[in-house]
């Protein structure tokens, strides 16, 4: 009896490597990477996807900062432009204030007149005596009607 059931082992065992002979070895293997392969493809898939939309946003987030850039660099522009009228504009607002003041002749004017009259005696014209001591032409023909008057 141990023989026949030694027998019945190895008939069993040939049946066996008969049927797994029949199966294709792939089978198993192309079953294994189906099952991984979709969920991994869809999941890669996704991945890529989601870094293309990534690198699209960050590739809009550099044009709108170079713009941002390019608006406050103009502003700057604008800022220092309007400082600079507005500083003529004090200095037109002072001339036309000192303008508005009579002029008097006193003590600190007195260096001002011979200023003037001296330049005047020196042959330069009013344009030019006003240009060099910094005064308007109007006052420097009035300091110098004052000389005629007194005279």
């Amino acid at each position: 009896m141990p023989y026949l059931l030694l027998l019945l082992g190895l008939c069993l065992a040939f049946l066996a490597a008969a049927h797994l002979r029949k199966t294709p070895k792939d089978s198993f293997d192309e079953t294994l990477h189906a099952k991984l392969e979709g969920p991994l493809n869809s999941d890669l898939v996704t991945l890529v996807a989601l870094q293309e939309l990534m690198e699209s946003n960050l590739q809009e987030l550099q044009e709108k900062n170079e713009m941002l850039q390019y608006l406050l660099v103009q502003q700057e522009k604008q800022r220092e432009s309007s400082a600079l009228q507005l500083q003529q504009l004090e200095k037109l607002l002072q001339q036309f204030t000192d303008a508005a003041e009579p002029a008097h002749v006193g003590p600190s004017n007195d260096w001002q007149q011979e200023q003037v009259y001296k330049l005047a005696d020196q042959g330069l014209s009013v344009a030019e005596v006003a240009a060099r001591l910094g005064l308007g032409r109007g006052e420097v023909e009035l300091i110098l009607g004052w000389r005629r008057a007194k005279i």
